[in-house]
Parts: structure tokens; sequence; C-alpha cells
């Protein structure tokens, strides 16, 4: 970005005074006047700014076409050839070449030759539809305009002698006062109705279409940012350079592109911005600090179910730190090797299992599916191998983890509590609540326990989740929704249990650590056990939904714990304390805790009563 956009200070905010003059023209029709909306700024019409004369006469330096043409060049400049003996149009190449001409030219006051003035023109193809983003074009817009404003600030002398810019599309009533509303919000921090009111002033007929006024309020709500490609994004971070923006893009624009379903290049380009304004290491803190606060307290407003789309919008901004800014995933927990670009979900994995108890298991499910689903889909299918990224300690990407880290981090745990949301009510009632003999009881709890396995973590496209009634399907067919989960160490653990292998032999292939790059041990332990204890709550839930719905059908004095079975928890801290000591041979040092680490991550979960964790 050119040094020329360094001088704009967008704060302190200030007052604009609104002006009720208009530049004569040979007409009395309203839109076809130059409507002086505050010194230096006009609105007008195509017909009448068309003659170019007519704006060099008046002054104009800047024209802001709003709609333009596809094949007409965005950047050019209408200026005396001495070649040609005449005014000609000449284009200009970029976006940088087009403002340091204009900043040389207006460096100094507008030639008393009219034919010497130049008249830059940035051409925009904008249609007045409401469904149309003129709002993508408000932040380069408003920075030519301020280009112009600050230029008239060098000078004394009368407002005649200085640059002034005006701003029009067809009839000057929707796109162009759209453009020009934005700008004095942006400038003066007024509101939408505030500056359509300035605007009305000096021209009545100001009038934007509804779209566009729904999109002014989402530039007043995000704080005046637009972030959609690498121009915005650059004009942005020069903002960010400067004291207590980088509050108000976190604070207003990252909470509107987590609701707001529109803003997917917003999100895309979200982190450039702050990669680009260069902000030290403290500062990155607070864009990780606030990007966890938001998304924690919005999981537990339980915003996703208003929000279909939350997760996308989580995942795709997520996504665009993985690109930009990979250097914040460093700062997410103190450890011991690499870093992962998927880190960040291991927080929002452990406040969705949060929000309720084992009673909302289905809205659960249906947070989960969708979670996971948008970090497949939306974060790592753009990453090389469809798989997290994996980090050294600079932020730099080093490779992907092995296979068996689909997710880097221990998901079952949180996941599995809540496994009756997986299987179809229908499916459910099909076992009956009649008074069972010991025999009916057995055989039932042993159909409760084959449709709990066969619909866990089982999804599809269309519905979220399975909803055959009988379904034949496995879960990783090729319209899953998780199916990048499936060579997923605590994936292979539950299904080998769910095969007939006891919980030990299940984990026993992930024992061996020798193949293993010592920087991924600890990660690779702490999936471990997040397997097997994972593996114990989910035949927990079987028998916490059993107990629960069929107590009525239960004979008296019976107690059948398919946990106890599959999972007993004697068999878990074996395990555990056996992947302790190998970590600690494997890295040195002391036996690394990893019980006491699980406990501590399930601590909010047990406080609520969906899990408990015995003492060995």
């Amino acid at each position: 970005m050119c040094d020329v956009l360094k001088k704009i200070q967008w704060s302190p905010q200030q007052r604009i005074v609104s002006n009720v003059e208009t530049i004569s023209t040979e007409t009395d029709i309203s839109w076809l006047k130059l409507s002086n909306i505050f010194e230096g700024l006009f609105v007008t019409c195509e017909e009448t700014i068309c003659n170019r004369f007519f704006a060099q006469e008046n002054g104009i330096s800047l024209i802001l076409t709003l709609n333009g043409s596809d094949y007409v060049a965005p950047y050019r400049v209408y200026e005396y050839s001495s070649d040609l003996q005449r005014c000609v149009y000449n284009k200009l190449s970029s976006f940088d070449a087009f403002v340091t001409q204009i900043d040389h030219y207006m460096s100094n006051e507008i030639p008393e030759e009219i034919q010497l003035r130049k008249v830059f023109i940035r051409s925009v193809s904008a249609e007045d539809s409401p469904v149309y983003d003129i709002s993508r074009h408000f932040s380069e817009l408003c920075t030519l305009i301020e280009l112009v404003m600050l230029s008239r600030k060098k000078f004394k002398n009368c407002p005649s002698s200085l640059h002034a810019v005006v701003v029009h599309c067809l009839v000057g009533v929707s796109r162009s006062v759209s453009v020009v509303m934005a700008y004095i919000m942006k400038r003066t921090g007024c509101s939408k109705d505030e500056a359509l009111l300035l605007v009305k002033n000096a021209r009545p007929v100001a009038n934007p279409n509804p779209g566009f006024h729904s999109q002014l309020l989402y530039w007043e709500e995000g704080g005046f940012y637009r972030v959609v490609d690498s121009l915005t994004a650059s004009l942005t971070a020069n903002e960010l350079r400067q004291d207590g923006v980088l509050g108000t893009y976190m604070e207003k624009y990252f909470p509107l592109l987590i609701r707001v379903n529109r803003f997917v290049c917003d999100r895309e380009f979200f982190a450039l911005v702050i990669a680009e304004a260069g902000l030290g290491e403290d500062s990155i803190r607070y864009v990780l600090e606030k990007v966890y606060s938001y998304i924690a307290f919005s999981i537990a407003d339980e915003l996703y179910v208003d929000i279909p789309a939350f997760f996308d919008n989580i995942c795709e901004t997520i996504a665009s730190f993985a690109r930009f800014l990979p250097i914040l995933f460093v700062h997410t927990e103190e450890r011991t090797g690499y870093y992962f670009d998927d880190l960040l979900y291991y927080e929002f994995c452990k406040n969705l299992a949060s929000v309720g108890g084992t009673d909302k298991s289905f809205i659960i499910v249906k947070a989960f599916c969708s979670f996971f689903e948008a970090i497949g889909s939306k974060h790592f299918l753009n990453n090389p191998g469809g798989r997290p990224q994996t980090l050294d300690s600079f932020g730099k990407v080093v490779g992907t983890p092995y296979e068996e880290l689909s997710l880097t981090f221990p998901f079952l745990p949180f996941v599995a509590p809540f496994a009756a949301g997986f299987v179809p009510q229908q499916q459910l009632e099909a076992l009956g609540k009649e008074k069972w003999t010991t025999q009916m009881m057995e055989r039932n709890l042993s159909d409760l326990l084959s449709l709990f396995q066969e619909n866990f973590l089982l999804t599809t496209f269309k519905t979220g989740l399975s909803s055959d009634t009988f379904s034949t399907v496995g879960r990783w067919h090729a319209n899953s929704r998780l199916l990048f989960l499936e060579s997923d160490m605590e994936v292979k653990v539950l299904e080998s249990v769910e095969r007939g292998s006891t919980l030990s032999d299940a984990v026993s292939p992930y024992l061996h650590l020798d193949h293993l790059d010592q920087n991924f041990c600890l990660t690779w332990m702490r999936k471990v056990t997040g397997a097997v204890i994972g593996t114990r709550f989910f035949y927990e839930a079987v028998d916490r939904y059993f107990n629960a719905q069929f107590r009525d059908s239960i004979p008296d004095d019976t107690a059948y714990l398919m946990a106890d079975k599959f999972a007993p928890w004697e068999e878990i801290f074996k395990i555990i304390q056996s992947a302790g000591e190998l970590y600690a041979k494997k890295c040195g040092g002391e036996s690394s805790a990893l019980l006491a680490w699980i406990r501590e991550e399930l601590r909010p979960l047990v406080s609520i009563g969906v899990v408990s964790i015995p003492s060995p």
C-alpha cells in the first residue's frame, strides 16, 4: 500500500456542517442539480457531470461514478495532452497509481487555467438493486473522498480554489447517496438516519433503496468496516495501526461477521487486516481473547439455534487466521511440541458440551454435527490434504499431523455423553415400554446398544442426522458430514470396542511411540486419553438412557451397566497410567499427568452432572 494513505486518520471523528447551496445548471429539475452536501463534496446525476468541462470549470478533481460500465477502465484521469492539444482520458493501472497521482496533483491548488485542470475518475459498475452489495465499495470510496478533504485543509484560500469531489450515479438518488452517507457516518460517527438527513438538506431527492438502507445499518453496526479483498484489507490495516482502533474492529466488526451470513468475503480476509497491520504480541493476544470470549458467549447463549450458518461463519473466520496469521495459534496455550491450526476449536468444543444437560442431547448433537462439518468443509478443505496444519513456535507451517489425528484435540469425551441425540426417536420407540422379564431386558438393552452404535456419528447432508427408520448404511458413507473423522484415533478405538475388542486391545496400536516425532507425543497421548474416556462416556450414555426411559419396564433389583462391561474405570486408569509412563520414557522427565489434565478439561461437564470421573 502506498505511503499516501498513511496520512489518513479516521480518528478522532469530526463534525460536518451541511450545505444547502447548489451549483446552478441549465435546468430546475431537482435530480439534475449539482448538490453541495458540504464544502468540497457534491452529489449529482450522470447527465450533469458527464460534461467534463463543467467539472473542470467547477473545480471538481475527483469523480466517483457508481453506474460505470464493465468495459470502462476503473481508474482514469481526464487531462490535457500537449501532443494532441486537447484533453484526453488516460488509464491508470491500479489503485496505488491512482491515489499517488491524485495526491501529487492535489498537493497544489487548482490551476487557474481550466484546460490544465485534471479530473480523476473512479468508475464502479454498481447496480441500483436492493440485493446488490454496494457496501463492498464503501472502504475504498470513503478513502478517496477523504484524500480530497485532506487536500483542502492544506490551503486557506477561498473554497473556489480548492479541489472538490463529486459522487454520482444515474440520477443521484440511491447509489451515490449511499456512498456519501457511508463517508459521513465513518467521518463523524453518526447514525444512518442522521447521515441521510444531512444529505437531504442539500439534496431532497436523496433516497437509497431498502437494501442499501440495510447495508448502511450493518456499516454502522460493524464500526464502519468492510473488508472484501486485499485492497480493503490494506486500507483497514492502515487504520488498525492507530491507537484504539483494534478494539472497535474486534468488538464491533468481528461479532457482525459471526452473526451475518452474507459477509463471506469479509471472513475470508478478516485476519489479513491484522497481519498487515503488523501488530505486536500483546495485540495478537488481545485478538485471541476477543475471539474466544465472543464465541464462548455466543455458544452459551445458544446463538447457533437462531443462526443456521453460525459454525460455518466461525470456521471461515478461523480459516482466515490459519491462512494469514498462523502465529495466533501459537498463543492458544503453553505446550511442548508442535501447534496446530485447529486448536481454537477445542475451546469451542468444550463450550458446546457445557451448554446443558443430557436432556438437550438432540439439540447439542445437531450443533456438534454442524460444528464438525464446518471444520471440515470451511477450514480443512482449504488445507493440503484436507487436514489440520502443523505449526512450529514461530507460526510457520511445517507439515500435517499423523493420519490418526483428524482433529488434534480430544473431542470424543465431549460428544459421547450426548450419544442419544444421534438416535432417531422412532427407532427408540420401537423397543416398547411394557414390563420386561430379565431375558427381555437383556435383549432390549442389547438392541438399544446396537441402535446407539449404528447411529453414533451417523449423519447425512440433507437432514443432518440419519432419519431412516432402520438405517443399514455405515457411518462413513459418501454423504457423511463427518467423513474426515473416519481415520481419527478416538473413532478407531470406539469402533474397535464395538467390534468386540477389549478397550486395552483397542488402544494397544496407539501406545507404540517409536515412530512418533517427539513434538507430537503430548498431543498423541492426550488423544489416547480422550479415546478411552470418550468410549466410557459413550456406553454410559446408553446406560443413562436405558435407565431413564425404561425404568418402569426393568425388573426390580436389576442392574446391568454396559459401561462397566465394555470400558471399566479400572482398565481406563491403567491405560492412562501406561500412556503417561510411555510419554515420559519417550520425551524425558516425569510421567505426564494425563488423568489430572482430562479431569480439568471435563470439570465444567462434571459440575453440571453430565459426566463423572471417580478416583483411581
